[in-house]
């Protein structure tokens, strides 16, 4: 059987780092434009640094850099849900 994998990571690989600030802006604006997904907390996760201005523009409740810490990632969605 074949196992597809989330069509998110797909994207994600591959894709020059402007290109996908771009698609993460627009997902955020369409989040907080629909009311049921508003609410839904973003917690960021990257190989990239984003910049604090990066960060407020997606209104990201939390940042973790690649590898991420399993145990800090656990504890913020624990935190936020």
């Amino acid at each position: 059987m074949h196992r597809e994998e989330p069509a998110v990571a797909q994207d994600a690989l591959g894709t020059p780092q402007w290109l996908r600030l771009l698609v993460d802006r627009e997902f955020r604006q369409k989040q907080a434009a629909d009311p049921g997904l508003a609410s839904i907390p973003v917690i960021v996760v990257t190989a990239a640094r984003p910049s604090q201005g990066e960060l407020a523009r997606l209104a990201a409740e939390d940042c973790f850099l690649k590898p991420v810490d399993t145990e800090r990632l656990l504890s913020a969605v624990r935190r936020l849900c």
